[in-house]
């Protein structure tokens, strides 16, 4: 019942985890997907949502109330397999991103330093997955 822990340090490994979450059916996304698309480049970023259009991953996303633009694109682009649900304004930008797929859980920098962690344990992820559910609702 150990988990295992990955990181992984600066922004060309960090794009290794959004593609390695490439291999779940469904991704849970807590995060700014206008500061991450500042960050990536809107190249990596739509290459990803073509990715997950063909792979037919669903993405369930909370964003900050700043995302509301991007996620619209990310709508338009994906159709049914993304739902958003934007947190209030008082919370402002969040400076990381959290993916929870399969039995992986990564907390992801946003900021110099740009890191992430990756940690696999099903335990972990069901509760993680569980608090997302909580907070969509």
């Amino acid at each position: 019942n150990k988990p295992s822990i990955e990181f992984f340090e600066g922004w060309d490994e960090v794009q290794k985890i959004y593609l390695q979450s490439l291999e779940a059916e469904s991704v849970y996304a807590l995060g700014s997907t206008k500061k991450l698309t500042e960050l990536m480049g809107g190249g990596f970023f739509a290459n990803y949502e073509k990715e997950v259009k063909k792979r037919h991953i669903i993405i369930n996303d909370i964003l900050t109330a700043d995302s509301k633009e991007a996620g619209a694109k990310t709508a338009a682009v994906l159709g049914p397999l993304y739902t958003a649900k934007f947190l209030d304004a008082k919370y402002g930008e969040l400076p990381t991103d959290i993916l929870i797929w399969n039995d992986h859980i990564a907390l992801i920098s946003l900021e110099e330093p740009i890191f992430g962690t990756v940690i696999t344990n099903a335990n972990l992820t069901k509760t993680f997955r569980a608090l997302h559910n909580i907070l969509r609702s």
